[in-house]
């Protein structure tokens, strides 16, 4: 039975894998936790899309930085142009800053918190540029 189940899961996985984002009535009918199995896909997709980010986003405050901006902006300006799954963690980073935190312990938090080796590595590496202002 539990066998059973697990292929009908894969089944179900691929088939919304295949058909791409969207509600589908096949997930939900189906399995009921496919839908959630889809989400967790999705959410994987989209950190790995946010740790392909971060050297482009790393030479993007590099660039910043160089020109004269403050790191506190020289990141808002540089994920401004990143999608949302991209920019979520350095703005969770920059909102612990706004309402008090010092911004190196608020990039740390935020690198410990990222499941995206990368985009955690953009963040400690953030968190001790801020530590030497």
């Amino acid at each position: 039975m539990a066998l059973g189940a697990v292929v009908c899961a894969i089944a179900v996985a691929s088939a919304a894998l295949a058909l791409g984002p969207g509600e589908h009535r096949l997930t939900n009918v189906t399995v009921p936790f496919a839908g959630r199995l889809r989400v967790a896909l999705s959410g994987r997709r989209a950190e790995a899309a946010a740790g392909r980010c971060a050297l482009p986003l790393m030479q993007s405050i590099h660039a910043a930085l160089r020109s004269g901006l403050p790191l506190v902006r020289a990141l808002r300006v540089a994920i401004a142009d990143l999608d949302v799954a991209a920019r979520t963690p350095f703005e969770q980073a920059l909102h612990s800053f706004d309402v008090g935190a010092r911004l190196d312990g608020a990039l740390r938090e935020a690198a410990r918190a990222s499941r995206d080796r990368r985009t955690a590595l953009a963040l400690e590496a953030l968190s001790l540029v801020a530590d030497e202002q």
